[in-house]
């Protein structure tokens, strides 16, 4: 089978602290989802027993899950969620 992707894995001559190496190279950058350190906790795009993201949810954010994970890491997420509580106690 051929296939025109690329492949990238991490090499295991990093040590063991290659995660953390690496989220210090991709910290700031939007262009990368990275999650795995201890550091990066905030930063959890791993759906799976996320307690970030079932909370959020439970508070009433809505949308793709890894969207709701970037707004709250933003602190749009609140900002939205305040403007919605507004609007429903408006309705009433």
């Amino acid at each position: 089978m051929t296939t025109s992707s690329p492949i990238y894995y991490i090499s295991s001559s990093l040590g063991s602290d290659a995660f953390e190496y690496l989220a210090e190279l991709v910290d700031g950058d939007e262009r990368f989802f990275f999650s795995g350190t201890a550091a990066g906790a905030d930063k959890n795009y791993n759906y799976n027993e996320n307690t970030v993201l079932v909370n959020a949810i439970k508070a009433g954010y809505r949308g793709a899950f890894w969207d709701i994970l970037r707004r709250i890491g933003e602190g749009s997420a609140e900002r939205e969620v305040e403007r919605r509580e507004n609007e429903v106690q408006q309705h009433r």
